[in-house]
């Protein structure tokens, strides 16, 4: 069974900003990239620095405190220091609501 959760709606995020929310007791960070939403860790995998506080270039966050870039469509490490992917969360969107649910 699926549980996804309503964590905001989507006027809440416009394209290219970013929403950090409570998931399951960890802090996960939802992002409007082009008018599609994203859900992966807050946390940068590095250092553990809020990746809220990071700057997003289209897809691509970077970590304030290192510089670590992760791909925001799917967690993936895209430049050091970080060698381990953030948790990617599965979206789906019901009217005007954002629902994330646990990886797979």
């Amino acid at each position: 069974m699926e549980d996804f959760v309503r964590m905001a709606a989507t006027t809440e995020i416009s394209p290219g900003e970013m929403l950090a929310v409570e998931f399951n007791g960890d802090s996960v960070l939802i992002i409007n990239v082009g008018g599609e939403f994203y859900a992966i860790s807050e946390s940068c995998t590095h250092s553990y620095c809020p990746l809220g506080d990071g700057v997003l270039e289209g897809n691509v966050i970077e970590c304030r405190c290192h510089g670590a870039k992760f791909d925001v469509y799917n967690g993936e490490v895209l430049s050091p220091p970080a060698d381990e992917p953030l948790t990617s969360y599965r979206v789906k969107l019901v009217e005007d609501g954002i629902f994330i649910a646990s990886p797979e």
